[in-house]
């Protein structure tokens, strides 16, 4: 059923009631509509603090870098030499933890891992008739009668998972048609290959998997020498051999020696100092842009939080590049500089040199240095959860957001009830002229008829 509001149409009355009314709420909704500008600016206000907030975790990630010294204490490792032809014999790569140090590595042999072939069965989906029980690795499987190589191959495959895993594959390969073999690999290296016997029943012996002609690869162990000292290992991955440095054997090659030299990693370094200045200009840009007036300010124009932390982030950047008395090495002795309108920049020959030449005092001034300290709380105070300036900020605007858009919706609430009131209110006064129009025709229908009626005429 059609309320109210739908019947008012103003056709007999001539006024235009819906239009009316119309204008009577929206000129009721103007507190709602402030309050939703008063949203659109508090939103954009939020979305700019959050833009900040994450240019200012990447400041802080580049920071750390420097002040945690993780990009200064970097090491790389370097293989210099290579086999006959130039082919390579190894690659190595270093941690934090390694040591500064030159290595004489010679590649002997490379580890290999066992592979076992069964002989030839004509069809892996029939049923093998085998029935028993045999050990890989120690690990037992047992086979019944109605099993296929699919099977077997499907079991062993199973028991190369979870805590105790057998460490050995299978696959079965198809060398022409009526001959499909079970191939056994080991899934790690070594010269102990793959231990296998038959515990009843001769499974493997009835797939030609025992009395070594099984044996496809034999299993070996990586044997390398490292300054004249013999090492075997049972993978071509050897990580455990000369602290934080990890060795990747890619060819053998007796009586060729290679050297490995692990030193701090000058590029690393640079590369942080490089990304900390990046993110510094970054923040300083937007900061500068959010001070910037121009024909429409910005959200956060003159926002008091960002006038503060661009002080406290100045302060810091001066402090690092002037230096401090118990520190040889300054900022601007290492590359640092800061323009007149506040960028950030390296020149990246100096830092290097300052790097080479001076590196305990370079590390001192970025890690304990009382300018990065001051950086350091000023990035504090701005992120710390819950309690850092920017959360608080974001936390106020949510807060306002939240009144505003209530304030809204109970605006929006009455207004609905008033224009069902005002719409009824017209419906009733159109029902009303209406009714009269009605009888004023009745009575003018009446009166005219009255009037025509003739007179009778006395005799």
């Amino acid at each position: 059923m059609a309320d109210s509001a739908s019947s008012v149409t103003g056709l007999i009355s001539g006024i235009d009631y819906r239009a009316l009314v119309d204008a009577i709420i929206a000129s009721e909704h103007q507190p709602a509509d402030a309050a939703q500008t008063q949203i659109d600016l508090a939103t954009s206000r939020k979305t700019a603090v959050q833009a900040y907030r994450g240019l200012l975790d990447t400041l802080r990630g580049a920071f750390d870098a420097l002040r945690k010294g993780t990009g200064l204490d970097a090491v790389a490792a370097t293989v210099n030499g290579t086999g006959v032809g130039g082919r390579s014999l190894l690659g190595a790569t270093a941690s934090s933890t390694a040591q500064q140090g030159t290595y004489e590595i010679e590649v002997v042999s490379l580890a290999r891992a066992a592979k076992l072939g069964s002989t030839s069965v004509a069809d892996p989906a029939t049923a093998l008739g085998y029935a028993g029980d045999f050990t890989l690795n120690g690990v037992t499987l047992s086979v019944t009668a109605t099993d296929t190589l699919n099977d077997i191959r499907d079991r062993i495959n199973a028991t190369n998972t979870g805590l105790t895993p057998s460490r050995v594959s299978a696959t079965i390969l198809s060398v022409a048609p009526g001959d499909n073999r079970l191939i056994l690999t080991s899934t790690v290296g070594g010269s102990a290959g793959i231990e296998h016997t038959d515990a009843s029943g001769g499974v493997l012996a009835s797939l030609g998997l025992t009395g070594g002609s099984e044996i496809l690869v034999a299993g070996a162990d990586a044997q390398i020498e490292i300054d004249g000292i013999p090492i075997t290992r049972t993978t071509n991955d050897i990580a455990d051999a000369i602290a934080g440095v990890t060795l990747s054997l890619q060819n053998a090659e007796p009586g060729t020696t290679v050297t490995v030299e692990v030193k701090r990693d000058a590029q690393a370094a640079l590369d942080a100092a490089k990304t900390f200045v990046e993110a510094y200009n970054a923040t300083v840009k937007f900061l500068k842009d959010q001070q910037t007036a121009g024909a429409s300010p910005p959200p956060l124009y003159g926002d008091s939080t960002l006038r503060m932390s661009r002080a406290l982030l100045s302060q810091g950047i001066v402090g690092m590049i002037v230096g401090d008395v118990a520190v040889p090495t300054t900022g601007s002795t290492a590359g640092f500089s800061i323009s007149k309108t506040g960028e950030l920049s390296v020149d990246e020959s100096k830092f290097t040199a300052a790097y080479a030449a001076d590196f305990d005092n370079l590390r001192a001034l970025l890690t304990a240095g009382t300018g990065g300290a001051t950086l350091d709380t000023a990035l504090t105070s701005l992120l710390e959860t819950n309690t850092g300036s920017l959360d608080v900020k974001t936390t106020g605007l949510d807060s306002q957001i939240f009144r505003l858009q209530d304030r809204i919706d109970r605006i929006e609430a009455r207004l609905e009830q008033r224009r069902a009131a005002l719409l009824s209110r017209f419906s009733q006064m159109e029902a009303t002229i209406g009714a009269l129009q009605s009888q004023s025709s009745f009575l003018s229908s009446q009166s005219a008829l009255f009037a025509s009626t003739p007179k009778s005429s006395s005799q």
